[in-house]
């Protein structure tokens, strides 16, 4: 993926503006990519 992608966008926000676990954010990214 392309780092600024909409889904790297995504992720980062997650990241950092949701503070999500990782963990968390890696299941969302596996659905993404469904």
């Amino acid at each position: 993926m392309q780092r600024n992608s909409p889904v790297e966008k995504y992720k980062r926000y997650l990241l950092l503006e949701r503070g999500l676990s990782s963990n968390t954010i890696d299941a969302y990214m596996t659905d993404l990519q469904k």
